[in-house]
């Protein structure tokens, strides 16, 4: 048996900054939004034209924290487009985020899952040479696999989910380059 997982952590990472990619977000958006700034020092939310009676959620989340900033396009640009926005805006202004972490608008994750995959991160061999984590996902209504005491807290994978989740080292687009 685990024990619960906290709400939020002690502190938020000073070191991580997160992309949250929205469009026409619900009613439980605001609370998932302040579970993922509770562990961030920065988060970049890109809406995607969000209008009509829907925008009240969108207003409500931003108002959650103040270490939000928003991005708001004309038009419906894409998820792609929106996340690479937000993570242009980290490489260009917010110096101090070693790390990127991007989520979309439906996720809901642990209270300490940043904490938790960083340190999973450091825990690898060579940490310097990984470009990207992902966590292990569970869908509501699923009976997620038991883990045993031989299980890795890492392994290799040839790619990650796309956006909840995703942990990037801005090493990463130093090496890589960006586009």
């Amino acid at each position: 048996m685990t024990s619960p997982t906290p709400s939020f952590p002690a502190e938020p990472s000073d070191r991580v900054c997160a992309v949250v990619t929205t469009f026409f977000p619900d009613a439980g958006f605001p609370e998932r939004l302040e579970r993922i700034a509770a562990q961030l020092s920065r988060v970049i939310v890109v809406d995607n034209c969000t209008t009509g009676e829907i925008v009240v959620n969108l207003e409500r989340a931003l108002g959650v924290k103040e270490n939000i900033l928003c991005i708001r396009n004309h038009e419906n640009l894409g998820v792609a487009t929106a996340r690479n926005q937000g993570i242009c805006q980290v490489l260009a202004e917010e110096r101090d985020c070693d790390w990127i972490v991007t989520f979309d608008q439906n996720s809901l994750q642990a209270g300490d899952m940043v904490e938790r995959m960083l340190t999973i991160w450091k825990s690898q061999p060579y940490p310097e040479k990984l470009m990207v984590a992902g966590p292990r996902t569970v869908f509501f209504g699923s009976t997620p696999r038991p883990h045993s005491a031989l299980d890795s807290p890492w392994r290799e994978a040839l790619y990650v989910i796309t956006s909840s989740g995703r942990l990037f080292s801005q090493r990463a687009f130093e090496v890589a380059g960006y586009k």
